[in-house]
């Protein structure tokens, strides 16, 4: 039909072949990527960078709106924590790729000078590595929730979110959900992450594997609130102004009419009939 193919790739999922990579998305007009790291890797392995797009992932805002002190309170009276802790969220995948045993390794530190500390922990993973992450964190302040559709709730009874991966996050969507709520997050400082904690934001980054540079960073952030009282309205400002789900659409709706405009230009002619 010469329509044009694009294809959203949210991770790199291609082979260690250039050749393979070039013949596999041959017929493929224009790649998108999540980030540039995710672009980097497709260029990396053998894809023509004329042919591949970032296009950051968005959200509504709306849909993550910005918790002051009154829901902070609110939530933590639903979810049973102390209204005067100090509460650090991670909300993802409980597996050793995204950290959660040097988070475990880290938080030992950050009780260490902060006994009003509870980390909060929401997700899900094998149940039996789960088993081994709740031994880990014996005598910690941690309070475990599964999975859950609501992320706002617990994002509005933390004061900082954290995702500590060790692998290379392809973007990292629960970094601008929480900033969307007016909480700042530290995160490691490769893949995708560092593309969307830039500028000011750029302290928040720790590196991989790193549980004291973790734990200094986390307890930098205990008195935001009074050290940095605008922190949270930038970190909202930040996502509205970089990363929704209107500009995410209107990058993808120019690009589709530039490439269909550009198939239309290319598409050879009939032949004539005698």
């Amino acid at each position: 039909r010469r329509v044009p193919v694009i294809c959203h790739f949210h991770q790199f999922s291609g082979k260690k072949s250039k050749i393979l990579n070039r013949l596999l998305t041959r017929r493929i007009d224009r790649m998108l990527a999540v980030s540039d790291w995710v672009r980097d890797e497709w260029v990396a392995h053998g894809v023509s960078p004329a042919r591949i797009t970032t296009v950051y992932n968005g959200i509504d805002p709306d849909e993550y709106p910005i918790g002051g002190l009154k829901e902070r309170a609110e939530a933590r009276a639903e979810l049973g924590l102390a209204q005067d802790a100090y509460v650090v969220l991670y909300c993802g995948r409980l597996e050793a790729a995204k950290g959660v045993e040097v988070l475990l390794r880290a938080w030992r530190q950050v009780v260490e000078a902060r006994a009003d500390a509870t980390l909060l922990m929401v997700g899900s993973g094998v149940e039996a590595y789960e088993r081994e992450l709740v031994r880990q964190a014996t005598g910690l302040p941690v309070m475990w929730l599964p999975r859950r559709r609501d992320v706002v709730l617990p994002m509005h009874a933390a004061d900082v979110a954290v995702l500590p991966s060790n692998c290379d996050e392809s973007f990292g969507r629960v970094v601008i959900e929480a900033m969307a709520t007016g909480r700042p997050v530290v995160a490691t400082k490769d893949g995708g992450l560092p593309e969307i904690l830039i500028d000011r934001f750029q302290r928040f980054l720790v590196e991989k594997y790193d549980a004291q540079g973790l734990s200094e960073t986390l307890l930098s952030l205990a008195d935001w609130r009074m050290t940095e009282p605008t922190l949270a309205a930038e970190c909202r400002a930040h996502v509205e102004r970089h990363f929704t789900i209107e500009a995410m659409l209107d990058r993808l709706e120019a690009i589709f009419t530039a490439e269909i405009a550009r198939k239309n230009r290319v598409r050879p002619s009939s032949p004539r009939r005698g």
